[in-house]
């Protein structure tokens, strides 16, 4: 009987290590599939910083154009 519940018990540790060995391998691959296609951005800082300078330089070039349509009237 005490084997039998050791056998038990020994399954449901297997079944469990592999479940979780399972769910981390999808979630690595998933991952790196992601970063090849270009799903996932690596690195979302530089990103947050090129929107911020974009839009800081799209609002000077508008000062410099009204500044220049102001002086020219």
């Amino acid at each position: 009987m005490c084997v039998l519940m050791s056998c038990k018990e020994s399954q449901a540790e297997v079944e469990k290590q592999n479940k979780e060995n399972s769910e981390s391998w999808t979630g690595w691959a998933k991952d790196k599939i992601s970063e090849g296609l270009g799903f996932k951005s690596t690195n979302d800082d530089s990103t947050a910083k090129h929107a911020s300078d974009s839009t800081m330089d799209a609002a000077k070039n508008a000062k410099d154009k009204v500044t220049d349509t102001a002086s020219v009237k």
